[in-house]
C-alpha cells in the first residue's frame, strides 16, 4: 500500500493535470476570437515556461513567508482572483495581460512543495520509496 501523501500528491497532479490541459486551449481560443493578434496568443502559450525559468527567484522569496504553505496560498489566491476576473474582460489586450499574470503567478508556488516535503523529512534521511515512484509514475503518464 502507498502512504496516504504520495495518494494525495498523485491525485493532485492529475486534477492540476487536467486543469491545466482543459484551460490553456481554452484561454488561446478565447483570446483569439477576441482578436488578439497572433503574438499575443503566442505570449499566452509561452508564458508559464518564462514563470518557470525564474524558479531560483521564487524560490528565494518564498523564505519571506512563515512556512511553505502560506506561501502556496498566496501565490494561488492571487492567481485565481486573476483568473476568475477573465470572465469580465472584453478586449483583446485587457484579456491577454490578465491571462498572462495568471498563468505567470501559477508558476510562483512551484518550488514550495519541494521545500515543504523537505522540511517534512529528517535532513540527511534516505527519501522514502514512494518518492521514486512518484517519479516513475509521471515518467510513465507523461508519454
Amino acid at each position: 500500500m502507498l502512504p496516504r501523501a504520495y495518494q494525495t500528491d498523485f491525485k493532485a497532479g492529475l486534477w492540476a493535470g487536467l486543469f491545466e490541459g482543459l484551460t490553456v486551449p481554452f484561454i488561446l481560443v478565447v483570446a483569439r476570437q477576441l482578436g488578439a493578434p497572433v503574438w499575443q496568443v503566442a505570449l499566452l502559450a509561452s508564458v508559464p515556461f518564462y514563470g518557470n525559468l525564474l524558479a531560483l527567484f521564487w524560490a528565494s522569496r518564498q523564505k519571506h513567508f512563515a512556512s511553505p504553505l502560506a506561501f502556496v496560498a498566496f501565490a494561488t489566491g492571487v492567481t485565481r482572483v486573476l483568473f476568475l476576473s477573465m470572465a469580465w474582460v472584453t478586449g483583446p489586450v485587457a484579456f491577454v495581460i490578465c491571462a498572462c499574470m495568471a498563468r505567470f503567478l501559477g508558476r510562483v508556488h512551484g518550488p514550495a512543495p519541494a521545500s515543504a516535503s523537505r522540511d517534512r523529512h529528517v535532513p540527511f534521511a534516505p527519501r522514502p520509496p514512494s518518492f521514486g515512484r512518484a517519479a516513475q509514475k509521471a515518467r510513465t503518464l507523461a508519454f
